[in-house]
Parts: C-alpha cells; structure tokens; sequence
C-alpha cells in the first residue's frame, strides 16, 4: 500500500510492524524490520488489546518471539530521532480466534477489541459524535469519550487544543479514537481524530 502525506503527517506519523523481531529485556530494546528501539515506562504498551506495563510486555515479548506480531507506533522528532509512543504485540492464536468471531453487525463501530462492546480494555474504533457533553467529553456511537490536555487531538492532520477540538465537533461529524475504558463507564482516549467526509 502506499499511501501520499504531508510533511507534518510525515513528521508527524510512522510505524513499524513485523512477525519477525528480537527482544533483548536487559537493555530493553527490540529490533524489527532492521531498526533497534529502546522501550521506556513513557511509552503505551498493549498486549492483545489490554494495556500493560513495559515489565509485562517486555515478559510477554520474550515469550512469544516467533509466534506473535509486534507494531511501534512513533515519530521522528527535529534531529531525526525515532520517538516511539505505543508498542502492540499480538499473539497469533489469539488474534486468530478473535479474526473468526468478528461482529460487523454495527458498520460505524469498527472496533478493533470485542471487548470494547462490555466496557473492558483497550479500545479502537470509528464512528460518528451522537451528543456533545461537555467541553470535554461526547458520546460517539452512544458511548462516552473524555478528553483532556494529555490527549493527542487531530484536526485535518493538524494538532489541536482541547478548546479547538471540542468546537468543532458536532453531532454526525466522523471521529476516529484510540483509548481504554474505565470503571466499564466511558472511555479515555489517548488519540482523537476528526476524519474527512471526503468518502461520504
């Protein structure tokens, strides 16, 4: 797939994603796809689908070497260092067995997580704003989503305030958000981003 961007997207927005990777837990580092990245409490770890700690997954990675997919999500900052903000691993048999039991009943709620349905874990899906809260937190698809400063907020691929975000929504604008549930409530999303309607 090859897909065009702009130079802040390009900045902005690079990920690596491999079934063939090494981890080494002493230094904590992992190589794919022939670059080394040195993993740090900072960074947002997920391990098929559940958010974990870099302990844990740094386990978890060592374990399932060969049997499982890892992706970094990051970018490239001014002196050209590769600044990584989340690491997935997914385990193959798990993600298998989840492939089988796909539920495309709803085609606004593409969710990554069956689990996101019950309120549990890690979540990523599309859909469209369905009320406006407050100046922080709407519902998308009926479920709630709050927001605040640590938030990465996308407008037209563009980082935006909290403020800027929230004025722009309006009910049946399309978002996409990545984040985690909790207390089985409502959710809070690390990433926010308002999609074009281009498509529609």
């Amino acid at each position: 797939r090859i897909e065009r961007e702009d130079v802040n997207e390009y900045n902005e927005e690079w990920e690596l994603e491999s079934r063939v990777f090494t981890i080494n837990a002493a230094t904590q580092t992992i190589t794919l796809n022939g670059m080394s990245v040195s993993l740090t409490e900072s960074m947002r770890f997920i391990i098929n689908d559940v958010v974990t700690d870099l302990t844990m997954f740094l386990t978890t990675a060592t374990d399932s070497v060969g049997s499982s997919e890892i992706e970094i999500e990051g970018a490239f900052d001014s002196t050209g260092q590769f600044v990584v903000q989340k690491v997935e691993l997914e385990q193959q048999s798990l993600n298998d067995t989840n492939n089988d039991n796909d539920n495309d009943s709803d085609n606004d709620n593409d969710s990554d997580s069956s689990d996101s349905i019950y309120g549990n874990g890690y979540v990523e899906f599309e859909g469209k704003v369905t009320s406006i809260i407050n100046g922080s937190s709407f519902t998308l698809n009926n479920q709630e989503v709050r927001i605040d400063s640590s938030t990465e907020l996308e407008l037209n691929d563009r980082r935006v305030s909290v403020t800027e975000f929230m004025s722009t929504l309006q009910i049946g604008v399309k978002l996409e958000i990545e984040g985690v549930w909790v207390d089985g409530s409502y959710i809070y999303a690390y990433e926010a981003e308002i999609e074009s309607d281009d498509n529609d």
